[in-house]
């Protein structure tokens, strides 16, 4: 069978190296790819980069699965003209494609289906936000709405902090304000967890648990991200009984939302404080770092699950997670916060090679001259597989410490536990 991944990303990288293994895979084509994918699949530079042009591809090359996670063409809707010619496709359709990009939308979403969140506003008032500030008190989250934009988040814990922040998110420069839709939230406290599983709208598959290391620093500090790390270890599957079990019929609801109808690989974010328990974040897309970290722990053929789900019996389907420990380590070009658009060269990434069950997924990189560049902020996730938390995280590092280019930055705490 012949498969297109329509991305550019780590996690786009992690699927492909997955359906890389499958027995029933012919043919690998992702669109644009990037210099890791390229080992393993055809980087294909689809030109223009329109519905019509990814139509044709599809159809000559007559391709049996798609999956788009590039955040433009679904809001193009790709998803849905592939579908109206009788693919099989997996990804958000246009009318769902700001599950993609919007954060207020997926709260409203969730929300509205009964599901515990923390307390927040959404604005464009710079006035408004600064008075809702000096009336909730601290500490609190400012995030802008834009998903994409993985730097603007902040914690505050003082008047301060959260008029820099706000100031930076709504662009107040020289007394000019620049609207821009943000969101503020409550910090909530508690054991946070994150749980991936598959659904074909019907069903959700057993899923697997793992932790997010979502601060740029250790000691979990600096900016607020989407992960620099992460870590999954079977001891965290025991919150799948307690917890998860009990909003797989809310998750149901909201993936059949008339203008979701979402069927794939999805994550959700747990905040569990006490007794009581908050949704903290929802992705129906391949999340990053979420996909690098478990996808390497499936024991599946994952092209067999995605058919299941595309003909709606992922019912038919046991899904197996392995019963090891795996971290992954977001490697990137600077402190986050620290703003660069340098090109740079990553020196040393072969030695990496000689590490066992350690697995490298790119984000963005490119050839130059058969030298792999870096352009993006956020450059390699790095993911070992392995018996114990603790021997993969010594192999982990260890590997790390071989890599070298300008600026490499990357938490030396991840899995410390």
């Amino acid at each position: 069978m012949k498969v297109l991944v329509v991305g550019k990303g780590a996690a786009e990288h992690a699927l492909i190296w997955k359906l890389n293994k499958s027995k029933h895979v012919e043919k690998i084509y992702c669109s644009p790819g990037n210099a890791g994918i390229a080992e393993l699949a055809e980087c294909i530079e689809i030109n223009p980069p329109d519905l019509e042009t990814y139509l044709d591809f599809i159809k000559y090359e007559w391709i049996d699965l798609i999956v788009v996670n590039e955040i433009e063409m679904l809001i193009n809707g790709l998803v849905d003209v592939i579908e109206r010619e009788g693919f099989r496709v997996l990804g958000l359709r246009k009318s769902a494609s700001r599950l993609r990009y919007r954060r207020s939308h997926i709260y409203d979403l969730l929300k509205s289906s009964g599901f515990h969140l923390p307390q927040y506003r959404v604005f464009t008032s710079f006035i408004q936000a600064q008075e809702y500030i000096m009336m909730k008190g601290f500490p609190i989250v400012i995030k802008t709405d834009d998903i994409t934009n993985d730097e603007d988040m902040f914690v505050s814990y003082t008047i301060g902090e959260a008029m820099n922040a706000l100031k930076k998110l709504m662009k107040i420069e020289d007394s000019k304000v620049f609207s821009k839709k943000i969101l503020i939230e409550e910090l909530i406290s508690g054991d946070r967890v994150t749980f991936v599983a598959f659904t074909d709208g019907k069903t959700i598959s057993r899923p697997i648990a793992m932790y997010k290391y979502m601060y740029s620093e250790e000691g979990e500090k600096g900016s607020y991200t989407s992960g620099m790390g992460a870590y999954s270890i079977p001891d965290l599957n025991k919150y799948d009984d307690k917890y998860f079990l009990n909003i797989e019929k809310p998750l149901l609801k909201v993936f059949n939302v008339d203008d979701v109808n979402f069927r794939g690989i999805f994550s959700v974010d747990l905040i569990i404080d006490g007794e009581q328990v908050y949704i903290a974040d929802l992705k129906c897309y391949l999340g990053d770092p979420e996909i690098q970290t478990v996808i390497p722990l499936l024991g599946n053929d994952i092209l067999e699950v995605f058919l299941s789900i595309t003909d709606n019996k992922l019912s038919n389907i046991y899904v197996v997670w392995q019963n090891l420990s795996s971290i992954c380590v977001v490697i990137s070009k600077k402190k986050y916060g620290e703003r660069t658009s340098d090109v740079l060269k990553i020196r040393d990434l072969d030695k990496l090679k000689n590490f066992k069950n350690l697995y490298v997924f790119h984000n963005e990189t490119l050839f130059n001259n058969d030298e792999i560049m870096i352009s993006n902020k956020k450059v390699l996730s790095i993911t070992r597989v392995g018996e114990t938390l603790k021997e993969v995280r010594e192999d982990i590092y260890k590997a790390i410490s071989e890599l070298s280019f300008e600026g490499i930055y990357f938490r030396k705490d991840i899995g410390l536990i």
